[in-house]
């Protein structure tokens, strides 16, 4: 990403720098595209970040009621970063968005997060500290979850 490009908020905000994103629109960034895509009553932000090589969404919370209008502009995923607050909307984000590897973040107690883990194929996982994904290494007949340590 270009130099000096940081932070992407849930919500817009007045007064952004250049190393900050958070109004719904289409930013790019030395070959890296980044769509926000504005929803919600609280006009909360999400975004589909783009390479060449792989497209990853991050969702802000709360989750938003997917339409198919949404289900088109997101697209096919090869990562999706969502937030673990509900196991029904984040098994039925998953179900239709159907990415390769999703990465829960967690938002609520532990009992909530672990069972968005568990609903979207990690039960058993591991916790890591990073993820390091090339689109070479990601799975193509099976989804991946990975659990972030906090």
């Amino acid at each position: 990403m270009k130099e000096g490009v940081r932070l992407l908020h849930a919500l817009p905000k007045d007064g952004n720098s250049n190393d900050e994103v958070s109004w719904p629109g289409e930013y790019d960034f030395g070959g890296v595209t980044i769509r926000a895509l504005g929803k919600g009553e609280t006009d909360q932000v999400n975004y589909i970040i783009s390479t060449e090589e792989m497209r990853c969404g991050f969702l802000s919370s709360p989750l938003f009621e997917l339409t198919e209008q949404d289900t088109e502009v997101i697209g096919d995923l090869d990562v999706l970063v969502i937030p673990a607050e509900d196991v029904k909307a984040v098994q039925h984000f998953v179900d239709e968005v159907d990415p390769r590897v999703v990465i829960p973040i967690k938002m609520k107690d532990e009992k909530t997060y672990r069972e968005v883990v568990a609903a979207c194929g990690g039960k058993d996982v591991e916790e890591v500290k990073e993820v390091k994904l090339k689109k070479g290494s990601l799975p193509t007949e099976t989804r991946e979850v990975y659990v972030l340590k906090a």
